[in-house]
């Protein structure tokens, strides 16, 4: 009986662990933008620079 609840014991430990490093290891991801997350305010430039409009020959 008294290794059921040593084992029993181990195994909510170890789930525990992996919980744990599952958690911290997607907060770095998530940190490093691998979800798309993290982005911030980011701005386009679409400014199209063009000659300058010529007026037609009299």
């Amino acid at each position: 009986m008294a290794e059921d609840t040593g084992s029993s014991n181990s195994s909510i430990v170890a789930i525990f662990a992996i919980v744990l490093i599952v958690l911290i290891s997607g907060f770095f991801a998530w940190q490093m933008g691998v979800f798309g997350g993290h982005g911030g305010k980011k701005e386009l430039d679409i400014n199209v620079k063009t000659g300058q409009a010529t007026q037609p020959a009299r």
